[in-house]
């Protein structure tokens, strides 16, 4: 599929440079993908830029459990915001609700400030909104580029009507499909939603035993488990996608 773009989310170095390897047009960089993705390190990101030669947005997420943030948490929010911007990001994703889980208007736009000539991404933070199909009209007056949904599914095949309702709203260039996509769902998400971009990860687990075998520290110092992409089927996912 020709005028596709592929997105892959990473969470390590490594991770980018496998997406880069296998033909991803652009990267979204986090850490902790494991907990839905959070804001990678400076040093993540500096060494990913600088072997990598597609497109980074930079994730800015302090924490896990929902997107209504506190004014400490959201300092430094752009504060990273800024320096990511400062050092050649092309895209900032973020997103914020606040306690009734509206959009979050005033930060929002904020952030989008903070951005900058840098591409301002609301992620998928925009599926848990109230109205949508509001938040959208906004986003999009307010100068955000993109949005990534599921259709307020956890999978994006399975919300592909309304993501096409959200494509017939607002333009192909305006959303991106995120969630759970596969090579078994992919087909029918694209030719329901008629998105032109999609975001995902492949990833698998793998282990590392070096903190396990001192008994008398405790399950709690150190998870042996990590999550990185899986090379092999990343590439064999994008080459299909690429004959569609």
């Amino acid at each position: 599929m020709d005028n596709l773009t592929i997105e892959v989310c990473c969470s390590s170095v490594s991770d980018a440079l496998e997406a880069y390897k296998a033909g991803a047009d652009r990267i979204e960089l986090c850490c902790a993908i494991e907990n839905g993705g959070l804001t990678p390190s400076a040093g993540e990101y500096l060494e990913a830029a600088l072997k990598i030669d597609v497109p980074i947005v930079v994730l800015i997420r302090p924490r896990f459990s929902g997107f209504d943030y506190d004014e400490d948490d959201f300092g430094a929010m752009l504060q990273d915001a800024k320096y990511f911007v400062r050092n050649g990001a092309d895209g900032i994703a973020f997103g914020f609700l606040d306690k009734q889980g509206t959009l979050d208007k005033e930060k929002t736009l904020m952030m989008i400030e903070a951005c900058g000539n840098t591409d301002p991404v609301f992620h998928k933070a925009f599926d848990c909104i109230e109205d949508p199909f509001e938040a959208l009209d906004y986003l999009r007056a307010n100068g955000i580029k993109r949005v990534l949904t599921a259709g307020g599914r956890r999978e994006a095949a399975l919300g592909a009507e309304m993501i096409r309702a959200y494509v017939d709203k607002a333009g192909t260039g305006m959303i991106t499909a995120a969630g759970r996509i596969r090579p078994e769902n992919v087909s029918k998400l694209l030719s329901v939603s008629g998105v032109s971009q999609i975001h995902f990860a492949l990833n698998m687990s793998l282990k590392d035993m070096s903190a396990s075998f001192n008994e008398a520290l405790g399950d709690g110092f150190s998870s042996d488990g990590y999550t990185r992409t899986d090379p092999e089927a990343l590439s064999s996912f994008i080459k299909w996608l690429r004959t569609l």
